[in-house]
Formats: structure tokens, C-alpha cells, sequence
């Protein structure tokens, strides 16, 4: 996979269902507004969108452009932002599954369990809005991460539909070391 042509797209593609899947779990149903009265949510989105812009000397097709921007992009203001939804996902598998013990443990703020929630989110953003973002996954980070962020889609729908208690944990345990062996390797982090 180190090879193939933009690994990265792979990534990216189980990122953004990470993304959809989070809105649908019970675990995060109390998660996933960050202001919980609609009634004070929508006095904030309205004294936003009640911005006097004639003082900018905007001629109309201007105004009528940016109020409508500003309305898009506070649309989804009372939500909780994509880092803290990898976040709270993450730890969760963490808590329940030590699927991210391993960058948890390292003392290296490049390698560390705050910077793979930072490349997840900007590897996401960097081809979903291609730009030119520093900070995300290269090609072969994205080829080893890629095992990791499949797994933990696979055990969050496997634990919402009831059936993690039915994963033989030896056997998980071994698949998540042999995924851990393969990033300490190739990336030089720390074992644990």
C-alpha cells in the first residue's frame, strides 16, 4: 500500500464515514452538541446574522453574498467540531479496546495520541477541501494508519449493534499489536 498512487484517499474515505457514524452512535447522542438550549443557539445564530455589513461600503450582490456565507457557515454552530468528535471516538476505543494505548504512551509530541487526532483531521480536510494542509498523513503514514482507523469503524459498529462481547479479545489484542509492530517500525515510535 506504501506504493499505490494517494494513500491518503483510502484514509480519508473511512475519515469522513468516522465522521457520519458519530452522529448515529448511542454513546455519543449527549456528545454531540456543544450548547444544548436551542433557544439561546438561536440567539446567538440570529445577533450573528443581524451583523450591520453597511459599513463596510458593500454594494448589494456583495451584502446579499456575504450574509448568505455567514448564515452557511453558523448553519451547525451548537455541534461539536470534527477533532472533538475524533477525539471522543478515539477515546472511547481507547477505554474500551486499547486501540490507541500505543500512541497514548509516546513522550514525543510529533508522534503523540494529540497529533494522530491532528493528522486524522487535517489529512480529512487537506483532500475533502484540497488544500495544501502541513501537519497530515504522508503516504506511508496513511498506508499503516489506514489498518488502525478501519478497526476502529469496525468496533464502533460492532459494539452499537451489541455484539462486542462476542470479539474473542486475545484475538483482537494480537491484530492490534501486529497493526502497533508494524507503525513502530516504520514510523520509529516508541514500543510500549
Amino acid at each position: 500500500m506504501k506504493n499505490n498512487n494517494y494513500p491518503e484517499i483510502r484514509i480519508t474515505n473511512i475519515l469522513q464515514a468516522l465522521d457520519g457514524l458519530y452522529d448515529n452512535l448511542s454513546f455519543t447522542k449527549n456528545r454531540r452538541t456543544i450548547v444544548k438550549d436551542i433557544n439561546k443557539i438561536k440567539k446567538i445564530k440570529n445577533y450573528i446574522n443581524e451583523i450591520d455589513l453597511n459599513i463596510f461600503n458593500l454594494d448589494d450582490k456583495e451584502r446579499k453574498n456575504i450574509k448568505k456565507n455567514i448564515s452557511n457557515s453558523i448553519c451547525r454552530l451548537e455541534f461539536v467540531n470534527y477533532d472533538t468528535k475524533l477525539r471522543n471516538l478515539f477515546d472511547y476505543l481507547n477505554d474500551k479496546f486499547n486501540l490507541f494505548e500505543l500512541e497514548k504512551k509516546q513522550i514525543s509530541i510529533e508522534k503523540n495520541y494529540d497529533k494522530l487526532i491532528s493528522k486524522c483531521k487535517h489529512t480529512r480536510n487537506k483532500l475533502s477541501h484540497v488544500t495544501n494542509i502541513r501537519n497530515s498523513f504522508n503516504g506511508k503514514e496513511s498506508a499503516l494508519y489506514v489498518f488502525k482507523i478501519i478497526l476502529a469503524f469496525r468496533l464502533l459498529i460492532i459494539d452499537e449493534i451489541g455484539l462486542s462481547e462476542n470479539i474473542d479479545n486475545k484475538m483482537l489484542n494480537k491484530y492490534i499489536n501486529l497493526i502497533n509492530k508494524r507503525i513502530v517500525e516504520e514510523l520509529k515510535l516508541e514500543e510500549i
